[in-house]
């Protein structure tokens, strides 16, 4: 059901956007391209995650504990390619939020400074988690320590990007509507 995800994204895309919002084509262009890409990196990293879950529990049914033995490996080509598309769907999503906000600031870099840092961040940290996974032993302890060290900065880079672009856009939201929209609109009444 994953799978096909991202065409129902693409089916709302082309049916509900263009009538409510007059875009570029240069924009159409690029949010189909981005489209595409989600779309396949999701499609791919869900179908080797199904092809290695049919092959670990199938593979050698007679045989106890064989399907510990399969994903006791953390270098095998399948877990590359996973990592790599999972790593390309978080950077694009992650271009995306940086390119919002950039939009939403009237495309002030000064803004992006560390929101952009933080991208070179995971970019850097998806590397490595990337290479971590073609370099580690069949050690057990060395594997999963390296893997679930650099799965911790990845995804601890994610957060501070997503939350500062987050912070920025609601500081920009108050500065902009800050006196027709006070604080006592959002509280509960008594």
């Amino acid at each position: 059901m994953t799978v096909f995800f991202g065409l129902v994204l693409r089916y709302r895309h082309y049916h509900c956007l263009p009538t409510h919002y007059s875009y570029t084509s240069s924009t159409m262009k690029m949010a189909e391209l981005v489209g595409v890409i989600l779309e396949l990196m999701v499609m791919v990293h869900t179908i080797v995650g199904t092809w290695r879950i049919y092959v670990g529990f199938t593979d050698s049914i007679v045989i106890p504990n064989t399907s510990a033995e399969f994903f006791f490996h953390y270098n095998s080509k399948e877990n590359q390619i996973r990592a790599a598309a999972y790593a390309i769907i978080t950077l694009v999503s992650d271009l995306f939020i940086i390119y919002r906000t950039w939009i939403f600031w009237n495309q002030s870099i000064v803004i992006c400074i560390i929101p952009f840092l933080l991208f070179l961040g995971d970019m850097a940290t998806a590397g490595y988690l990337i290479w971590s996974l073609d370099n580690t032993l069949d050690d057990p302890a060395f594997g999963a320590t390296l893997v679930v060290a650099t799965s911790k900065f990845f995804f601890s880079i994610i957060l501070a990007l997503t939350l500062v672009c987050t912070l920025q856009g609601g500081l920009g939201w108050l500065m902009t509507h800050g006196k027709e929209h006070s604080l006592r609109h959002f509280t509960m009444p008594l």
